[in-house]
């Protein structure tokens, strides 16, 4: 039931969830027009596979009046977010380089 998720930690941690009703989004929500359900729906769909794509997010009704398509740019690859890692690496490298000289600086004393 859930092929779609690659690896094994993933399935481990889904099948100790415990199995829920789903409630209808417009009971969570009862002033949301339908729009903004089907809006929630298609974006919240839990299966990545049957999820609304960007493209077809911004088709919705609900963001009718928001959409513009000759002002929204289609990447022509997908982002690659490995700047963001590095990022957290230099963080984690730099604080560590200042626990140590506290640390040099605290025996020092």
């Amino acid at each position: 039931a859930l092929r779609y998720l690659h690896g094994g930690s993933k399935v481990t941690v889904l099948s100790k969830v415990p199995i829920a009703t789903k409630q209808s989004w417009q009971s969570i929500y009862p002033k949301a027009t339908d729009d903004g359900i089907e809006a929630i729906e298609r974006m919240l769909t839990f299966n990545p596979t049957k999820r609304a794509t960007v493209a077809e997010c911004l088709a919705l009704r609900y963001y009718d009046k928001l959409h513009m398509p000759d002002d929204e740019p289609i990447a022509e690859a997908p982002i690659d977010w490995a700047f963001d890692q590095s990022i957290e690496n230099v963080q984690n490298e730099t604080a560590q380089r200042l626990l140590d000289r506290l640390e040099i600086l605290r025996k020092a004393r």
